[in-house]
């Protein structure tokens, strides 16, 4: 396994989960989207789902936070989601309260980085 490559991954998995929050806030506001959420609730379209499922040294799979990941990753995925489909249907009070501080998509967020930092720290 390449550390240096490893912990790049996961910093730029960090930088793209935080701009994917942005990006909600953007269909929140406008009630336009790239994306559908079809597409989104699946947590492999993202590069760090394609990078965790299929490039990832496979010694990393051993390890105790791989499985975690992928848990907490899909629910983050799920959850964006239904925020996402909020926002297009011009829901803009329902979806911002599902993004606000406290709500489920925030925990699984902060997790998700949490798990992530943690991860990259312990290699």
């Amino acid at each position: 396994m390449n550390k240096a490559h490893f912990k790049k991954e996961i910093t730029k998995a960090i930088s793209g989960h935080g701009i994917w929050k942005n990006t909600l806030r953007n269909a929140i506001d406008t009630g336009k989207s790239s994306s559908t959420p079809e597409k989104v609730q699946h947590d492999y379209h993202c590069s760090f789902g394609k990078w965790l499922y299929v490039r990832i040294d496979p010694s990393l799979k051993q390890g105790v936070f791989y499985n975690e990941i992928i848990g907490i990753h899909k629910t983050f995925h799920i959850q964006a989601a239904i925020v996402l489909t909020l926002a297009l249907k011009g829901k803009k009070e329902e979806a911002s309260k599902l993004i606000q501080l406290g709500s489920e998509f925030s925990k699984i967020s902060s997790l998700l980085i949490s798990k992530l930092t943690e991860w990259q720290e312990s290699i």
